[in-house]
This record gives structure tokens, C-alpha cells and sequence, in this order.
């Protein structure tokens, strides 16, 4: 029982490790140091000498997510979202089998364990399609990766 569960475990955590490893890239070696703040005067005064003022170099952010298009995004967010709901449906269909093992003949339990296995094998093939069905529309729109 301990290596079924060890199994099933591991194979809902794969799919999480993968992407994590998509969103968020390793850093580059950036050797280079911060720029050095600018002189300020006081506060009231006005700058000694206008022109270092108007010099100063602007602050560059660098973007967490690697892209600013909302469909490559979007495209992230639908993977993500359909490995925890595939997670989910895994998860109901243990639920239904354990449900099921343990209803000693009870009918009433085995009905109960039976109808979540059904569900959760019809939620597993919707999120399959619907997975198919994204990704041929990623791909139509040019932004799969």
C-alpha cells in the first residue's frame, strides 16, 4: 500500500517539477553591480547643479514571467491549470476505489464508489480533450510550445 501511494504521489508531483521548471528559468550570471543612486539635495532645495538631476539613469525591472505576450501567458496558465485539475481527478478516482473497498457489501457505498469512478474517468477524458483542443489552438495561433 505504502509503494502505491509513494507511486501516485510521485507521478502527481513529475508534472508540477516540469513546469516549475518552465515558469521560472534559471537566472543568467549577471557580474555587473547596481548603479549608484543619484545625489539628492535636501528636501525644500533644489539640486546644486540641474544637469546631474536630469541625468539620471533610469531604473530597468527585468520581467519574472520571460515574455509580455498574453497569449504565451495564457498558454502557461492553461497547463498549469489542467495538470492540478488531472491531479484532482486522480485524486476522486482513489476517493471512488477506496470508497468501494471499504463498503463491506453495502450497496448503497458500492453505488457511491462505482459513480465516483465513472466521474472521475469522465472528468479525466474531458481534460484530456480539452487539453487537445488547446493545444491545436495554441498551435493554429502560433504560440505553442
Amino acid at each position: 500500500m505504502k509503494l502505491i501511494f509513494t507511486i501516485c504521489l510521485l507521478t502527481l508531483l513529475l508534472p508540477i517539477t516540469v513546469l516549475a521548471d518552465d515558469l521560472y528559468p534559471a537566472p543568467a550570471d549577471d557580474t555587473t553591480s547596481p548603479p549608484a543612486p543619484a545625489a539628492t539635495a535636501p528636501a525644500g532645495q533644489a539640486p546644486a547643479n540641474s544637469q546631474t538631476a536630469a541625468k539620471a539613469e533610469p531604473v530597468t525591472l527585468t520581467n519574472p514571467l520571460g515574455t509580455t505576450d498574453v497569449l504565451v501567458i495564457n498558454n502557461r496558465v492553461v497547463k498549469i491549470s489542467l495538470g492540478f485539475l488531472g491531479g484532482a481527478a486522480f485524486l476522486m478516482f482513489l476517493w471512488g476505489g477506496m470508497q468501494w473497498l471499504v463498503s463491506r457489501g453495502d450497496t448503497k457505498l458500492i453505488t457511491s464508489g462505482k459513480n465516483t469512478i465513472i466521474w472521475a474517468i469522465l472528468g479525466l477524458i474531458l481534460i484530456f480533450t480539452s487539453y487537445i483542443i488547446l493545444q491545436f489552438v495554441f498551435k493554429a495561433l502560433g504560440y505553442a510550445q
